[in-house]
């Protein structure tokens, strides 16, 4: 819906909505260019919402929500796993496991399953952002896992994806902080 501006009536939605949409479409491991096509929204448009610029109509929103498998409650509510418990928020507790996992004194890449775990939750490969060499270490450790517990390029790509979803829960950028990424 082009110039839908409810947005600037609301801007606390706006704001939570466009976060989560965002959130959402990387998640599912989708280009903003990709959503335009297969919804009929205006990549222009995408960018706009989850830059908190523009509104989103319920038509489109039901049409983000279906293509990213969630619900529209959650996209218009507080990411529940967000939401304070305690004090505590679930980027707090993962943290926590991830911590208490790095630091036990076990071999984590024996077992299939304790690999697995150890890989959603601390991740088996170097996560920074640079060109990765013998000091980081790459994905050396991820491969060889991989190749000891017979886990196929799918399943790699599974785990990876697992990973992305909890350090999207864990990384201060996600977390009810606005930022204005650049688009795709």
């Amino acid at each position: 819906m082009p110039g839908n501006t409810t947005g600037r009536h609301y801007p606390e939605i706006t704001e939570l909505l466009s976060r989560n949409l965002r959130l959402a479409r990387e998640q599912a491991s989708l280009s903003q260019e990709t959503v335009a096509k297969q919804t009929g929204i205006p990549r222009t448009a995408l960018s706009d919402i989850e830059n908190g610029n523009r509104g989103v109509s319920a038509v489109e929103l039901w049409a983000l929500a279906g293509l990213y498998t969630v619900s529209i409650d959650s996209l218009l509510d507080a990411p529940p796993l967000l939401k304070p418990v305690g004090g505590m928020t679930i980027a707090d507790v993962l943290d926590s496991v991830a911590s208490l996992m790095a630091h036990a004194v076990r071999n984590w890449g024996q077992h299939a399953r304790d690999a697995w775990l150890y890989g959603v939750f601390v991740g088996w490969a170097c996560e920074d952002d640079h060109e990765h060499n013998w000091i980081c270490g790459g994905n050396e450790a991820l491969t060889e896992v991989a190749e000891r517990h017979g886990w196929t390029a799918r399943d790699v790509a599974e785990l990876q994806q697992q990973r992305a979803v909890i350090r999207s829960l864990t990384t201060p950028t996600n977390m009810f902080t606005r930022t204005d990424h650049a688009t795709d």
